[in-house]
């Protein structure tokens, strides 16, 4: 498997979603590559065009204060057209984040229940839990780190997003550290 958070180093860039067989150097990354592009297509293009247009349907979960009750509200997820931010619409609320600033996105099959509040998980039936997504991101500015919590429609959708987000925050990631590479370069 495919290391998508992982800094790409110049023995294991090969391996790398944002390096193609056309690129070569680890120098060379400074865009979404040919295999990012062939895998989004491939296995999540349905998830990608429902994002860049806005009619990717969520459901975004409120938590009161205490974090006791949870309210599901419907949403929309947007990925801004040049890949640079997530947009997660809710009612009044909405959260716009660069996909540089998501830290980690979690599920409970793959990381378990230890990487919930416990008190969302009671609050939520099994087949929500089946379905319930953490994104964690990390603000640039001193703020503070924030969580939000989705619900998708099933687990394949859940999968689909899984898999593309960490795609595009990992090449976003990359084309971030671009100009670093040239500047060492010199």
């Amino acid at each position: 498997e495919i290391p998508l958070f992982e800094p790409i180093g110049r023995n294991d860039f090969q391996n790398s979603p944002c390096v193609s067989e056309e690129d070569g150097e680890p120098e060379e990354i400074a865009r979404p590559t040919a295999y990012v592009k062939r895998q989004l297509k491939q296995n999540h293009a349905n998830f990608l065009r429902l994002v860049l247009s806005g009619e990717k349907k969520i459901t975004f979960l409120k938590t009161s204060q205490d974090g006791a009750s949870v309210e599901q509200v419907p949403g929309r997820l947007t990925i801004e057209r040049d890949l640079s931010k997530l947009i997660i619409r809710a009612e009044d609320d909405e959260v716009r984040c660069p996909l540089v600033g998501i830290e980690d996105v979690y599920d409970v099959r793959g990381d378990g229940r230890q990487a919930f509040p416990a008190k969302l998980l009671d609050a939520l039936s099994a087949q929500d839990v089946a379905r319930l997504l953490r994104i964690h991101l990390s603000w640039f500015s001193g703020e503070r780190s924030q969580s939000v919590y989705l619900l998708e429609a099933d687990e394949d959708a859940k999968g689909d997003f899984l898999e593309t987000i960490k795609m595009l925050c990992a090449c976003a990631r990359s084309l971030e550290m671009e100009p670093e590479r040239r500047a060492q370069r010199r």
